[in-house]
């Protein structure tokens, strides 16, 4: 999966229980049993954050920055 300078993005499948994700760019749930990316910034190891693999196509195109939160 491609990441932006300062990024690393993983794509895998989990099977996992719990709560699901919310997608940062679309905002929308993202389950934890599809295959989906896991992306944090290279200086900040604890914030990562679980994207749909287009949202996060789409976010590396427009600016990833935008959709940094805490």
């Amino acid at each position: 999966m491609p990441a932006p300078d300062g990024w690393v993005a993983q794509r895998y499948l989990t099977a996992g229980g719990g709560p699901d994700y919310t997608c940062p760019r679309c905002h929308r749930t993202v389950p934890r049993r599809t295959q989906h990316v896991v992306a944090w910034r290279t200086d900040e190891d604890d914030s990562h954050r679980h994207w749909h693999a287009n949202c996060w196509t789409a976010a590396v195109r427009e600016g990833i920055d935008r959709y940094r939160f805490a």
